[in-house]
């Protein structure tokens, strides 16, 4: 059980209110493929809030041919605790996908290739990168913009060992359209999340972490359609 959660899990959270830019950069393990990618968050404080650009890239071969292949880059812009644009492009498998979304009043709307969909004010990314959201309530799908609904609870505290060394970790198990794990640290920083792909379960784990004003955004590159775009 230790080896499964120090493998551990899909979903991503910083520490409380960003203070300084904050990198986090994950592992993505396949139980069966392996090592098959990565996944990073960049999370950048503004005079007016909160930026986070995310970007995934994964690639499953067998028998040396690539089987899976995809490749996402998401860009949040947050106000007062408010998600108040998003754009995210995927492309998958060949195939691309673009979402946008932005607030309008009371309500967070968003534009997909289904179409346009309207979700509560409060809703939150399937990407959270504060603990502050981790709670119960409607939830965007990062990939295809699909509103879910999320039902969130705080797990027992583990002793996971990870790199050679133990620490107390927090877990919060959440479900929607499918059930996700995420362990936290004492620091609030998300170490590892667990999700599953076509029944299997895809590990995340954190292999680095740095934060400082120093930080460059270009370590996470910008969507295609800027959620600025989206105002």
């Amino acid at each position: 059980m230790k080896r499964l959660i120090a493998l551990a899990l899909l979903l991503t959270f910083a520490a409380g209110p960003a203070l300084a830019s904050q990198l986090l950069e994950y592992t993505i393990r396949h139980p069966s493929f392996g090592e098959i990618g990565t996944y990073t968050n960049l999370i950048e404080p503004r005079a007016d809030g909160v930026e986070v650009r995310s970007q995934l890239d994964v690639t499953v071969k067998l028998l040396g041919l690539v089987v899976h292949r995809e490749r996402s880059v998401r860009h949040e812009r947050w106000q007062d605790g408010r998600l108040v644009a998003f754009a995210g492009t995927t492309e998958k498998n060949g195939q691309f996908v673009e979402i946008r979304g932005e607030a309008r009043g009371d309500r967070f709307v968003v534009h997909t290739p289904q179409g346009v969909s309207v979700a509560p004010g409060n809703v939150l990314p399937s990407n959270p990168w504060s603990i502050d959201m981790l709670r119960s309530g409607p939830l965007l799908s990062t990939r295809d913009g699909a509103l879910l609904t999320a039902r969130v609870s705080q797990g027992p505290t583990e002793a996971v060992t990870h790199d050679g060394r133990t620490q107390l970790l927090r877990r919060f198990d959440i479900d929607s359209d499918k059930r996700e794990f995420v362990w936290i640290d004492a620091q609030n920083v998300p170490v590892a999340f667990r999700t599953e792909e076509g029944g299997s379960p895809v590990d995340f784990i954190l292999r680095r972490h740095e934060n400082g004003a120093g930080l460059q955004e270009a370590a996470v590159p910008t969507t295609t359609a800027s959620a600025d775009d989206t105002r």
